[in-house]
């Protein structure tokens, strides 16, 4: 149980060449650019894990890896081509309060759906899960395997509006931004 624990996801992550969704797929690609930037980056270091979050508290100015630092980098990476391709997305937190991990999510909900379906284990497998924090790198989940990973210490799925959070993040200057870290920008959708 403790190596469940220690290791999170025990699946594995999605692969590009599994995506028949081309949107979906330009999506990931997106995400795996924006990691592989922040990972080549000189001028800071990402780190990701449990031992990298004991980097970035000791230097939050030039370490990045916590999970809302991946959570923040998966939300900005993608968000302008995730809404192109007709796709929504949310940041999402499990565990509140303990061993508390984020991630973002993409989706397409059908027409006049709420976000009450995000809750629906059947419909979990249809919403793919961003999360770099485990491995460091551009890993995605169907949103159901991804919560089975977080057993046995599941207390709970949240869902949040991104943009909001971020209004939040940019206030308290913990954003990654204030943080000194600027994503490449890319112009190619």
């Amino acid at each position: 149980m403790l190596l469940i624990c220690l290791t999170g996801c025990a699946s594995q992550p999605v692969r590009l060449f599994d995506v028949h969704d081309v949107d979906l797929a330009t999506i990931l690609i997106r995400w795996q650019d924006a990691v592989a930037d922040a990972n080549s980056r000189t001028d800071v270091q990402w780190h990701h894990g449990w031992i990298g979050n004991a980097a970035v508290a000791d230097d939050p100015r030039h370490h990045f890896g916590k999970c809302i630092d991946w959570q923040e980098l998966a939300y900005l990476a993608v968000r302008d081509v995730a809404g192109q391709a007709g796709y929504q997305m949310r940041m999402i937190r499990v565990n509140r309060g303990s061993l508390e991990h984020d991630a973002v999510i993409v989706f397409r909900l059908p027409a006049g759906a709420s976000d009450a379906l995000l809750y629906d284990r059947t419909f979990q497998k249809n919403v793919t899960v961003l999360d770099g924090w485990k491995r460091g790198g551009a890993d995605a989940w169907p949103l159901d395997q991804w919560l089975a990973g977080q057993q046995p210490l599941l207390k709970g799925l949240e869902v949040f509006d991104g943009d909001h959070e971020m209004t939040l993040r940019e206030a308290q200057h913990m954003d990654l931004r204030s943080r000194g870290f600027q994503l490449a920008r890319r112009s190619d959708p």
